[in-house]
């Protein structure tokens, strides 16, 4: 995961995914789809996506802990 937006956190997730800096980076429960950890996630991989020469990418939707189709 790279990034995360997490309903309710009173923070832009528009801003946090334009900003150049990290949120959350070294919290394991951020990563969890369950929503323990009230913020939103970015890692450095999305801040360098373009060094990170990535051949695919996906998108999941969770709403309740189920993933949405």
């Amino acid at each position: 995961m790279v990034f995360k937006v997490v309903s309710g956190v009173d923070r832009s997730a528009w801003d946090l995914y334009n900003s150049r800096f990290t949120s959350a980076e070294f919290v394991t429960a951020a990563l969890d789809v369950t929503n323990q950890h009230n913020d939103h996630y970015k890692n450095r991989v999305m801040i360098h996506w373009d060094n990170f020469n990535s051949a695919q990418a996906s998108n999941f939707v969770f709403k309740s802990h189920s993933l949405l189709k």
